[in-house]
Parts: C-alpha cells; sequence; structure tokens
C-alpha cells in the first residue's frame, strides 16, 4: 500500500482547501511553510522543492511507524549527535551497540573495521524491535524518519 492509499482521506481534505501538504510525525497535514518537525524540510540537506519531495512520499510504500519510548527518541538523538549512525543487537540477544560506519554481522557477532563501537548495555531493555537475526543493522537516521514517541511506555 502506498502512502497515498493509507491517508486517502486525510489528503483529500487538504487538496479540497487548496492548500499544500507537509508531512509531521509521519502524518499528512497542511503546510504552515515553518518546515520545522516536517519530513520535506530543506534543512535536511535535500534541496529539492516541498511539491517533488512531496510527490515521492505519496508514491513510498506506506511504512508502519516504529513505536518508540521517549528514552528511546532522545538517545537516538544524541548517538546521532555523537555520530554514531547504525544499531544492532548482539549474538548474546542481551545488548545493543551503535556503530559509526555500517557494521557487517559476522559468526559471534556485528563488527566493523575502524572499531567505532559503543555498548549500550546499561539500555539493554531499549529497543526491543532490534534482533539478533535482523540480517541488516538498523541506520539510526531511518528509525528517526519513521517513529512514533509513545511517552507511556
Amino acid at each position: 500500500m502506498k502512502n497515498f492509499e493509507k491517508y486517502e482521506k486525510e489528503i483529500k481534505e487538504i487538496v479540497n482547501q487548496n492548500k499544500l501538504i507537509a508531512v509531521v510525525n509521519n502524518k499528512p497535514c497542511v503546510c504552515e511553510g515553518k518546515c520545522i518537525g516536517c519530513k520535506f524540510d530543506k534543512s535536511k540537506g535535500d534541496m529539492r522543492g516541498c511539491i517533488v519531495k512531496a510527490f515521492e512520499w505519496l508514491y513510498e510504500e506506506y511504512k508502519e511507524p516504529i513505536k518508540l519510548s521517549r528514552l528511546e527518541f532522545e538517545l537516538l538523538k544524541c548517538l546521532k549527535g555523537e555520530k554514531l549512525e547504525y544499531l544492532a543487537r548482539d549474538k548474546c540477544k542481551v545488548y545493543v551497540h551503535a556503530y559509526g560506519t555500517k557494521p557487517q554481522k559476522g559468526n559471534l557477532g556485528w563488527f566493523t573495521e575502524t572499531r567505532d563501537c559503543c555498548c549500550m548495555s546499561l539500555f539493554s531493555n531499549c529497543f526491543k524491535f532490534i534482533k539478533w537475526e535482523d540480517e541488516e543493522p538498523y541506520k539510526i537516521q531511518d528509525i528517526l524518519d519513521n517513529c512514533e514517541v509513545v511517552d507511556n511506555e
């Protein structure tokens, strides 16, 4: 299912108002021209126009947002600030590790040649959606781009 199919009703309401579409918290809304929190924000480095980016988003496959606690969300922002880009769970299935470069999965765990890794042992109960069985590590920016913060979890 594409985003335009998932959000057909909301998109029609915006179009009927003769307004532009913004996407905030992974949901379409009326563009107010502020860009703060919008998926099409130019400050994220993509300088193409909002209309082009909105069209691309409309035709992307809908992805169910990843539910994060407030702690998990804030941790991800901190990790990004420290130039850590990926998350993966170790083979013992307890700890999540953060990496600056994309790690490769080996028989005993995930590794990088640069050894830019941080074990997040204090936060072993976080990020339960990350599994050892995953074939690829999670890119932190991808999680941030497709998450929903649930304060009561």
